[in-house]
């Protein structure tokens, strides 16, 4: 059998008192280096992280540009026919209408572009109007599709 007893771990550098002398020590010097230890980490998250979340805001700044480009493209063209609407209608066609958008935008920050799904949502958009001619919409669908594409193009 193997003689165990001759491998033992290695004494420590520093008996457990003189360790945490050390410590306290590189405390002090640090602290004498940088400060207090509360002063020196306040600077060190303002410099890592901002006051305010401006990265956030970025991003919701950017989809919410993105939004209204599309909802711009949606309502061209449809003034006259959401004139004729009643008040009730138009207000229900206006929420479609973001939702739509929104559902758009969506699609248009993935990777790969589904351009079928961005014209059935604008059909089925334009259809919630009773009394709309069905060429009609399918033109306005290509249409406002192409142009929607061209601002995930741009980007």
């Amino acid at each position: 059998m193997p003689d165990f007893s001759r491998l033992k771990p290695p004494a420590p550098e520093h008996p457990p008192e003189q360790a945490s002398e050390k410590i306290s020590e590189d405390r002090e010097k640090f602290e004498i280096s940088f400060g207090k230890k509360s002063d020196a980490l306040t600077t060190l998250k303002e410099q890592v992280l901002p006051q305010s979340p401006q990265s956030t805001s970025y991003v919701l700044t950017e989809v919410s540009v993105t939004q209204k480009k599309v909802e711009k493209i949606l309502e061209e063209g449809l003034e006259q026919l959401y004139n004729e609407l009643n008040p009730q209608d138009q207000v229900k066609f206006r929420r479609l209408g973001e939702v739509t958008a929104e559902k758009i935008t969506v699609l248009l920050n993935q990777a790969k572009i589904k351009i079928s799904e961005i014209l059935n949502l604008i059909r089925q958009w334009l259809m919630s109007v009773t009394g709309i001619n069905r060429y009609f919409v399918e033109q306005e669908a290509k249409i406002k599709a192409e142009k929607i594409l061209k601002i995930k193009q741009e980007k």
